[in-house]
């Protein structure tokens, strides 16, 4: 993983500091945005590891209004823990879809409450076995923050529900962004569920 995230990043900032554009003074909501994650997830009682890749996009349609849609996918490492309890189940590779709206409101010059709301799909595929895929939907509630031109704060909660109630999820997370020049931008983050937790890396362009 670590292979990949260097690339991510080489790919993105070395244009971004050849531009010469200064960080903008506002909050914006047209952008495509390339991310890689990892963490744990617990399964049987047991953490096991989990990556997570993709690409997303935004556009402002209303001063208050914006679409977005994110597609990826990711690889849940459950080999060696099944092997624990003598069971015959391969990593199981994830493939995801989302797309929504995003109502935003100000709070003040730089600072916006954000309700994003979707359609999610996702399929889990293992070696050997039959894919299997359910859809749902997901609603949060977040602010965007930008603490200088240079620098944006993230926080928000995310209710997910895929598959019923066995798909009901909650996580909480939060991001630092630096905004590099006006249109490219790095971002870190962390989230964390009652039985997840991951950190990932963005790369942004907004225009």
């Amino acid at each position: 993983m670590s292979k990949q995230l260097f690339i991510i990043v080489l790919v993105w900032l070395v244009p971004s500091l050849a531009w010469s554009a200064a960080p903008p003074n506002e909050i914006r909501y047209s952008y495509i945005e390339g991310y890689i994650g990892g963490g744990e997830v617990e399964v049987f009682g047991e953490d096991i590891d989990a990556v997570e890749y993709g690409i997303s996009g935004s556009v402002a349609v209303h001063p208050n209004i914006a679409l977005f849609a994110a597609i990826g996918g990711g690889k849940l490492e459950t080999k060696e823990v099944c092997d624990q309890f003598n069971l015959d189940c391969p990593d199981l590779d994830v493939k995801q879809f989302a797309v929504g709206i995003n109502p935003h409101f100000p709070l003040g010059d730089t600072v916006d409450i954000v309700i994003p709301v979707a359609y999610q799909w996702v399929e889990l595929d293992a070696s050997g076995y039959e894919s299997e895929d359910d859809s749902g939907y997901s609603i949060g509630l977040g602010l965007r923050a930008l603490l200088t031109p240079a620098f944006e704060l993230g926080v928000g909660v995310q209710h997910v529900d895929v598959g019923g109630e066995d798909g009901d999820t909650q996580t909480v997370g939060g991001s630092i962004r630096w905004h590099i020049t006006e249109l490219f931008s790095l971002a870190a983050g962390i989230e964390a569920g009652s039985d997840s937790r991951e950190a990932l890396l963005g790369a942004r362009f907004t225009f």
